[in-house]
């Protein structure tokens, strides 16, 4: 079984699962304090063989905002380097709050209600109109 890995952003360590069931996986061969943490060789759960030396990295490519153009992912030094805004999309994290104040969770097309990804984005963007608004009375 070769394990798929995901990465939700450029600068942030992978993550491993089994393609069989699902399960997380341990790469391992790096130490926490005193201990190293070994490399599994099977999948816990269904107890396949991993076939780490098979896996695919995930390729970043630089990437902008879809709406304003802001860079959200540029290579800095040969390597792949997120920005604050980037939220694992093609728009950015300011473009998305916009979208997200001025759009009823039931209507929208991005996310799905009520488990929306940008729910988070759009409680801070909606406190910040508020406190704006205040500050102005």
């Amino acid at each position: 079984m070769i394990p798929k890995e995901t990465q939700s952003r450029p600068n942030v360590i992978p993550r491993y699962h089994c393609t069989n069931c699902g399960a997380s996986l341990q790469k391992g061969g790096f130490t926490v304090g005193d201990s190293k943490l070994e490399q599994w060789k099977f999948c816990p759960i269904c107890g396949e063989r991993i076939e780490w030396e098979l896996v695919i990295p995930v390729q970043w490519k630089p990437t902008d905002c879809a709406i304003c153009g802001k860079t959200l992912i540029s290579t800095v030094l040969g390597y792949p380097v997120a920005d604050v805004d980037y939220i694992g999309s093609d728009v950015c994290a300011k473009c998305q709050m916009e979208y997200c104040t001025e759009t009823n969770c039931l209507k929208c097309e991005i996310g799905q209600y009520p488990d929306c990804e940008h729910t988070r984005l759009k409680q801070i963007a909606l406190r910040e109109k508020e406190a704006g608004s205040l500050g102005k009375a």
